[in-house]
């Protein structure tokens, strides 16, 4: 059950968010532990709460894309077909 609210201000855009597996702490059997080889029951996660806060920290560029006058002149140099 995700719940997740973002947030836009003067440092940028922040996102909030809040997991929650197995609410009603409810067990639940994965597998049995019958079989060769097999030697004990497993069960799934019991309640489990996980938050995160991500920030991001500028535009997201396409990354084939330089600012860097060095490649600009080497990309010239490349495109330009006169001798």
């Amino acid at each position: 059950m995700p719940i997740s609210i973002r947030r836009s201000s003067r440092a940028g855009k922040v996102t909030l968010r809040l997991d929650i597996v197995n609410l009603f702490d409810h067990k639940y059997e994965l597998r049995d532990g019958s079989g060769i080889g097999v030697g004990a029951p497993q069960f799934g996660p019991r309640r489990t709460i996980l938050a995160g806060v991500s920030k991001s920290f500028g535009e997201r560029r396409h990354p084939g894309l330089t600012t860097s006058p060095a490649r600009r002149g080497a990309e010239r140099v490349l495109a330009d077909p006169s001798p």
